[in-house]
């Protein structure tokens, strides 16, 4: 099944008592601290992710390297996951669905054209709705930079149902079109409560994103205008 292998990392979350809230941590696991090229590019995405300003994007308050111990303080945001959102898929509005995708097309432009960084992991369940109704990412484990190679030591990585057929093939170096595919894929979760291509076997889901067609989601969802269906067509 694809897994990472690039700079994995425990998430725990904690208090802040001297500000009275809560932050999430992501602490990088002992076996990538000890490699130099994964502790630094861990830290080089948290700083990309620090400097970028999005209503989108969850915000780092901090990034602690001390020795061989290295993590990320993160903004925790209290609200459902689109995974969520995606169980009562039937009962979004399609206006909801659309404020949720300008959101995060916003949020991935800033990552696209800033640091141009490639999030390689988008899914349903690493964006959250904050209390305003707002998405914002919450996640960064696999990110890259777009002129770096994917260096994944021949493995597939990402997850099924969302990952893009060119991470399927084990293509070195990605663009944003993989971003976009993932996009794609989270917008027919969120609308049609079905992940694209499902099946229990990952290796079957894989294969599927290679050489099958989706159910348009207007065909899963007759709420929807044929409009959004080629929407996601265009996306994936």
């Amino acid at each position: 099944p694809p897994r990472s292998t690039l700079f994995p990392y425990t998430t725990l979350f904690r208090s802040q008592t001297n500000l009275k809230r809560t932050v999430v941590l992501h602490i990088l696991k002992p076996e990538s601290a000890r490699n130099p090229h994964e502790c630094e590019h861990f830290l080089s995405i948290a700083r990309s992710f620090a400097k970028i300003k999005s209503e989108g994007v969850a915000s780092v308050f901090d990034i602690i390297s001390d020795g061989d111990y290295h993590y990320v303080v993160m903004e925790y945001v209290e609200g459902p996951t689109l995974d969520d959102l995606a169980h009562h898929a039937k009962k979004l509005t399609l206006e909801q669905i659309l404020k949720i995708a300008l959101s995060v097309a916003s949020s991935f432009e800033q990552l696209w054209q800033g640091p141009h960084i490639i999030h390689r992991n988008l899914k349903s369940s690493v964006i959250r709705l904050d209390s305003r109704g707002i998405a914002k990412l919450v996640d960064f484990s696999l990110a890259i930079m777009q002129s770096s190679p994917t260096l994944d030591d021949g493995n597939i990585v990402g997850t099924p149902g969302f990952i893009s057929p060119e991470q399927v093939q084990g293509v070195d170096h990605l663009t944003t079109q993989s971003d976009m595919y993932a996009l794609g894929a989270v917008l027919y979760h969120l609308s049609t409560g079905v992940q694209p291509f499902y099946n229990a076997d990952p290796l079957v889901t894989l294969n599927a994103q290679l050489r099958e067609q989706l159910v348009p989601p207007h065909v899963l969802n007759p709420k929807l205008p044929v409009v959004f269906s080629w929407f996601i067509h265009r996306l994936m």
